[in-house]
């Protein structure tokens, strides 16, 4: 929507600049990363893993063939970029993570001012940015370098659709795509709320060869990035490779029970509507986003009267049923153990099975839900603003799809929340936009001021808050004391094996693994780890033998033990085959030498003439 709608008051007109709200996407952008910057922190878990891998590729080292990480390419040549710009600083990447989130501020702004107040695209872009203080984590993460393509995906598809001519835009669409899912093959949630919009649009207007068509396009796209970096793999001879650790490894990784996935989802919901007034308004709106939608759209309505939806309602409450009632996979809990948590998750449940009984056996009619409507939300305002149904549309598909892609992780990180924030950015314009529209036409330039005292606070605090208590240095003692004493019994050209996953270890102290294998996690991973995995693995311990071998101790990476006589052992568990070659190689070489930190890392030195 046009900012002509906002009254011509200075304070209108300021709000109106594109520059201004250019500048302030710039400011925010930066000030939400300076706890990144390398002067304030060390780099993260996954940070420290994409660094290590992008010092290598510029020594002429490849992912997959001779680095081994479950993730796609792209986040290790986006480092390799950073540390190449920055002179081998991590400076660099800090660099080009600015750019990133400039950029994704940049193209998040002009894409939702051609649907809401330009003020409005300012705030929930604003909002959007600050609230990624809760969910950064240090930076460097393959989803904070998809909100660009996200976003640019999302402008290419309304000007596509406005236009009604694909050609270039739809090819870019899939271009972007590719991009996102060479960074991780779950940030893929936008795309397919377009592709879900698209479907639901040929239903619609029964327009089938249109969709087709557009879809073509996007291929198109999608399949000239992805040509490329398989060619690439391929001329390298890393393509089987390249399948085996990001697809492969992936499938088993993320293979985990019903149980825990319901699990999953639930957590999901109360991170997503619980961690601020960002995520809040955004939940919020959600649900009336999907009320809006069905009122102007009758098909959608038609579907929401349906016996099926009952059913819906049924299957809804079952994970909540569970979560109320059942301690574990076999256990139900007794009455006299239920938390008033727990009884609350229940008793949504039962009104859900309830609901959806009632739903299956009423048939609820079209013209009953339409007046139970008109009658709550006077729908004579809302249809002022039925332009904005497309954005609608990608937000309330988006949000669902996002939350089943961040379940199939076996995990649940802060930072796998990052993919929320586009579709939580165009449902918090839509929150605001909604609410200035209700004012009287007379009063409506005073509303947004209103309003933004009311709720702006609130939109900010969560996050506000968090990037305050970040604005100080932090250290980890356990890595920098451990790199300090790397660095002063080895030289630069020694080899220094980290067993577990704290590869940010070889990154900063500037010493390279003897093995594709810089994290052992794959090599105890059941269902993927073959004793081909293993022998290769112990033949560059043969060939390169490390100097020096930190052992972090990593529950999910066992190591060798060493008891008060000094005897060098492993505990008798169920290993991979030849893992206990592995051991007896290291029992042979290696003497414990000293322990490190808080966290009583220990060190192996390698015995010399042996």
């Amino acid at each position: 929507m046009s900012s002509d709608v906002m009254s011509a008051t200075p304070f209108s007109v300021v709000l109106s600049r594109k520059t201004v709200w250019i500048v302030a996407i710039l400011l925010t952008s930066l000030l939400v990363l300076v706890p990144c910057m390398p002067s304030m922190t060390l780099p993260g878990h996954d940070s420290g893993i994409f660094l290590y891998f992008g010092a290598q590729i510029l020594e002429g080292r490849l992912p997959f063939r001779d680095l081994w990480d479950h993730k796609p390419p792209l986040v290790f040549y986006l480092n390799a970029l950073g540390l190449w710009l920055g002179r081998g600083s991590v400076w660099g990447v800090w660099a080009v993570e600015l750019v990133s989130l400039v950029v994704a501020g940049i193209l998040a702004y002009f894409f939702l001012r051609r649907y809401v107040r330009d003020w409005i695209a300012g705030v929930a872009v604003l909002g959007g940015l600050v609230n990624l203080a809760l969910v950064l984590e240090r930076g460097n993460l393959t989803e904070e370098y998809a909100l660009p393509f996200q976003f640019a995906a999302l402008l290419l598809f309304v000007l596509a659709e406005h236009k009604e001519r694909y050609g270039w835009r739809g090819i870019g669409i899939g271009m972007v795509l590719a991009c996102a899912f060479l960074l991780k093959q779950t940030l893929i949630g936008v795309w397919l709320a377009i592709f879900f919009f698209l479907l639901y649009q040929a239903f619609w207007d029964g327009r089938w060869r249109a969709f087709w068509n557009k879809l073509m396009t996007i291929a198109i796209g999608a399949g000239i990035v992805l040509s490329v970096c398989v060619v690439y793999f391929a001329l390298n001879r890393s393509l089987a490779l390249f399948w085996d650790v990001a697809f492969h490894y992936n499938f088993i990784y993320s293979d985990v029970s019903i149980a825990q996935r319901v699990q999953q989802w639930l957590d999901e919901l109360w991170i997503a509507s619980a961690t601020s007034g960002f995520f809040m308004i955004g939940f919020v709106a959600w649900f009336a986003a999907l009320v809006y939608l069905l009122i102007h759209h009758p098909p959608l309505l038609k579907i929401i009267s349906s016996r099926w939806m009952g059913v819906l309602f049924v299957l809804a409450a079952l994970p909540l049923l569970y979560r109320g009632f059942v301690h574990g996979l076999r256990f139900p809990y007794a009455l006299t153990e239920l938390s008033p948590y727990r009884l609350k998750i229940a008793l949504i449940g039962l009104v859900l099975v309830a609901a959806g009984v009632w739903y299956i056996l009423s048939r609820v009619s079209e013209r009953r839900f339409l007046v139970w409507f008109e009658r709550t939300l006077q729908q004579e305002k809302l249809s002022q603003y039925a332009a904005i149904s497309l954005l609608l549309f990608l937000a309330v598909f988006d949000f669902p799809l996002e939350l089943l892609l961040i379940s199939i992780s076996s995990e649940n990180y802060h930072h796998y929340f990052i993919s929320l924030i586009p579709c939580f950015t165009m449902l918090t314009a839509f929150f605001f936009e909604s609410l200035c529209s209700f004012a009287e036409p007379q009063k409506r330039h005073y509303m947004p001021v209103v309003w933004a005292v009311l709720f702006i606070i609130p939109l900010f605090e969560g996050g506000a808050y968090a990037l305050a208590s970040q604005m100080k240095p932090g250290r980890n003692l356990q890595v920098e004391e451990t790199v300090a004493y790397i660095e002063q019994h080895t030289a630069p050209q020694d080899n220094v094996l980290v067993w577990g996953s704290q590869t940010v270890v070889n990154f900063l102290s500037g010493r390279s693994a003897p093995t594709p294998y810089v994290h052992q996690k794959p090599l105890f991973k059941k269902g993927y780890t073959t004793p081909a995995h293993v022998a290769a693995f112990l033949a560059d311990l043969e060939t390169r033998s490390p100097a020096l071998i930190i052992d972090t101790r990593l529950p999910s990476t066992p190591f060798v033990e060493v008891d008060a006589q000094g005897r060098c052992g492993w505990q008798p568990l169920d290993y991979p085959l030849g893992m206990e070659e592995v051991f007896d190689f290291i029992c042979r070489r290696y003497e414990l030498v000293k322990t490190i930190g808080s966290d009583q890392w220990r060190v192996y030195r390698y015995r010399k003439g042996s």
